[in-house]
């Protein structure tokens, strides 16, 4: 399989993604039905909110492509220091089927930006996750992430008018560097 990551930004003005694109996205995650789950807070309910949340400079967006198809969706926000917090989709085609790599793929990327000084950008990726989403949280594991705190009352959740418990999950090179390490033991590429 073939896997490339896309940043949304853009090149002597041109974007990378057109706008129909990154809208695309949004009706992927409505159709997978994770949406709703995504954007529990309520700020984001509608295509055209989605592509203002990546256009207005707000968050950092990056596409994971697998064999030409969009796979995993990546967006950054809550920058601070040289900590950032990542949100993502895995899209339907792809659950349980590859998906792990394609994610460790983006996270080995990400967290290896560098600046034009070749400094690393980001030491640590930090994501929340409603602990009522197991699956979710069990995936972020799978694909190298550390997760063992529950913050109580982390997330609004919109529909229900109430905070819920999340599970606190990070990623750090040191954490890459053993995946990566792992998968030349193993012969992966």
């Amino acid at each position: 399989m073939r896997v490339n990551l896309i940043p949304y930004t853009k090149i002597d003005g041109v974007p990378t993604l057109k706008d129909s694109h990154v809208m695309d996205l949004y009706d992927r995650m409505v159709s997978d039905g994770v949406a709703a789950s995504i954007f529990q807070d309520g700020t984001v309910n509608s295509r055209e909110e989605f592509l203002f949340s990546v256009t207005s400079g707000h968050n950092i967006l990056y596409l994971v492509m697998a064999d030409n198809e969009p796979a995993i969706a990546c967006w950054l926000n809550n920058f601070q220091g040289k900590s950032v917090q990542m949100h993502w989709t895995c899209f339907s085609k792809f659950w349980g089927r590859g998906s792990v790599p394609i994610m460790q793929y983006a996270l080995d990327k990400i967290i290896n930006t560098t600046n034009d000084e070749g400094e690393f950008v980001w030491d640590v990726l930090i994501g929340l996750i409603p602990v009522s989403n197991p699956r979710a949280i069990q995936f972020a594991r799978n694909c190298g992430a550390w997760s063992d705190v529950t913050i109580p009352h982390a997330l609004f959740d919109s529909r229900s008018s109430r905070s819920v418990d999340a599970a606190l999950i990070y990623f750090t090179r040191e954490l890459n560097e053993k995946i990566q390490t792992s998968k030349k033991r193993r012969g992966e590429t």
